[in-house]
């Protein structure tokens, strides 16, 4: 088993990447949504 310090920093780590691939799919379905609108308002 790892250290309470090293899962406290595993968990940090994952809660991170998690956090970055939910802002990143946000981001990209708001550009999609953005681009789409565009091409119906043309």
């Amino acid at each position: 088993a790892l250290p309470p310090v090293k899962v406290h920093c595993s968990v940090l780590a994952g809660d991170a990447i998690k956090a970055a691939i939910a802002d990143y799919q946000a981001k990209s379905a708001g550009i999609a949504d953005l681009q789409s609108s565009r091409v119906s308002a043309a």
